[in-house]
Order: structure tokens, then sequence, then C-alpha cells
């Protein structure tokens, strides 16, 4: 019997489901038995799930609030991991998903946060283990701004990466830029992590190279980790 959305909102809390489209979670449940939140961004909720057909656990998630951008920025990030998960190592994997005018949600492994297993080691653990997470990202980027569409992130940041299983990969790509399609930056909004951005994102994002703020984002992201 799939779970009401009552049974949701007990579970789960209504802050997580905030902005969520009750017909999303209905038809999602007929998919998947909700466990538990995994946390929750500007635009998204993530949520442990138990996929009814095979029993195996994986993660969703879901566009919350889908102003038009918002949903143009969720289509392209589904469209990247779809289009280079294949290509490029490091990526986070993408299962099952969907995105039209209503539906914007898709299926991930259950990853386990950089911060998290770094902050169970010993200190010269945590200093080796956190210089071989960076190279790893670092080898992901080379790989993404080299490709024709030179393709940059713009939201590198410890929250990002994550450990998939042994396999260090990057996740979150809602600001990804891609110079070929749309420019979806405004030049009057600072654009990117608070932590970790590059200056010129501060200026104006817009015009900013993505890939070279990537390459800020990941200096400071290694500052954070040690």
């Amino acid at each position: 019997m799939a779970q009401s959305i009552e049974d949701l909102e007990k579970l789960l809390g209504k802050e997580y489901l905030r902005g969520i489209r009750t017909e999303t979670l209905k038809q999602l449940t007929l998919k998947y038995r909700f466990v538990r939140p995994r946390g929750a961004g500007g635009n998204a909720s993530v949520f442990e799930v138990v996929r009814i057909g095979d029993d195996r656990s994986v993660a969703i998630k879901i566009l919350r609030n889908g102003t038009d951008e918002k949903k143009c920025r969720f289509k392209r990030e589904i469209e990247i991991l779809v289009k280079y998960g294949s290509k490029v190592s490091g990526l986070m994997p993408i299962g099952e998903h969907a995105v039209d005018e209503h539906e914007h949600w898709y299926e991930m492994p259950i990853t386990e946060p950089v911060f998290e297993r770094l902050s169970k080691l010993p200190l010269p653990d945590r200093l080796k283990q956190s210089v071989d997470v960076v190279l790893s990202c670092a080898k992901t980027l080379s790989e993404l701004h080299g490709l024709p569409d030179r393709i940059s992130h713009r939201d590198i940041k410890p929250d990002n990466i994550h450990f998939n299983g042994k396999d260090v990969v990057i996740g979150d790509f809602g600001l990804v830029d891609v110079p070929e399609l749309d420019n979806l930056t405004r030049s009057d909004v600072s654009l990117g992590p608070i932590f970790t951005m590059a200056p010129e994102m501060r200026r104006n994002p817009k015009i900013a190279d993505g890939r070279k703020s990537d390459v800020y984002s990941l200096a400071k992201t290694l500052w954070m980790l040690v």
C-alpha cells in the first residue's frame, strides 16, 4: 500500500516537503517507499527511499518551488549528468529521472558526505585523505573543463563532494554553466557557495570564467577539509 501524504508529513517533516507538488509525491510513492530526509538546499530536497520493485535503497532529489529558472537549471543538471556520466569520471551517478512541465526529480545512489567520513579520521589520515579527495575532484573538473562544451560546475564546496563507496563524486550541478546554451546567470547577483566563491563570481558572474572559479573554489575546499 502506497504511503499517504499524511504519512509522509509525519515521517519526513513538512519543512522538507514544502514546495513539492502533492501529485509528484503521490506518483513517487508508487515507485518508492520514503524512509527519511537526507537534506535540503535552496531549490530541492533529498530523501532516502527504497525502490518498491527491488527493495534497493537509493536517494531521490526533488525540485521545490519550481520557478521557470529553477526548472531550467534542474533540467540542465539532469542533462549534464546523463550525457557525461559515462564519459567523465567522478560525476554523481544518476538513475531514473523525470523532467517535464510538472515533474522534476532524479534518482541517485546513497552517498556519504566527504566531511562526514573525513571527520572520523585521525589528523594525519585526514590530511592525506583530504588531498586525495581534492586531487580526484581536480581530475573530474579538468575533464569537464576540457570538453567541447567547456562545462564549469560553479558550486564547488565540501557539501557537494561525496563518497560513493570508495569513489569520490561531485554532485549538485544546479549552477552548471555551458557557454553554448542560454545563459541563466544575472550580472547583478553573486553566484556560488558563499564560503568558497571566487571574487569574480561576486562582482559579475555573468562574464566570469566558471572554469577558473572552479579552481579557486576547489582550493578553498581543500583549506576547509584540512
